[in-house]
């Protein structure tokens, strides 16, 4: 009798299972996918796509793969097109991804130029950190992206920002070997 009854909780503890991966696949499709359609074009320089997105209302700020947003995703990629339809339309310029990074950041990154001067020109912080106290400054300098880090100056940004390390922007342009960085920085008060 005891196997019986083993057998018959064995069938109910599957169906159940089977009940709970159903009812979160249906979350799941109702909560992400009309998300990631926007992520994924924005990510992909889809424009067309997003542009219809755009106009059925879709989340500008939605997120997406690590937390991640639309605009964040297109600036990290160089879609300077994608950057400008999602800053038109509303999206966050300043919308931060779970480690903190921004669209100006991910542009100052790469290198972006004329990216970082749109973004800036909507209103970017250029002063604002990663959860690891890391100002879109710190990237530029690092890689040694001379046009971008005298944009973020020009714009404002602290040249003698530090994370909480005592790491600056003229101290990973140093190391990187990046000198013209150097100079920029330092004549910009850097020390």
């Amino acid at each position: 009798m005891k196997t019986v009854k083993k057998g018959f909780e064995m069938i109910y503890l599957q169906k159940y299972i089977h009940i709970f991966i159903l009812l979160a696949l249906m979350f799941m499709s109702t909560s992400t996918w009309a998300m990631s359609d926007l992520c994924i074009a924005a990510d992909s320089d889809d424009l067309s796509t997003v542009v219809k997105l755009i106009a059925a209302k879709a989340d500008l700020n939605a997120n997406c793969e690590n937390g991640s947003k639309p605009l964040i995703m297109a600036s990290r990629q160089g879609h300077m097109k994608v950057v400008k339809a999602l800053i038109a339309a509303g999206a966050d310029v300043n919308a931060k991804q779970e480690t903190g990074f921004t669209p100006l950041m991910m542009a100052s990154d790469k290198g972006h130029q004329e990216m970082v001067k749109a973004l800036i020109a909507a209103g970017a912080d250029v002063n604002a950190k990663t959860k690891d106290g890391y100002p879109p400054l710190f990237f530029a300098s690092g890689k040694g992206h001379q046009e971008v880090v005298k944009a973020l100056i020009a714009a404002g940004a602290d040249v003698n920002a530090k994370e909480e390390t005592g790491v600056t922007a003229l101290r990973l342009a140093s190391s990187g070997g990046h000198m013209e960085v150097v100079q920029l920085l330092k004549k910009a008060g850097a020390h």
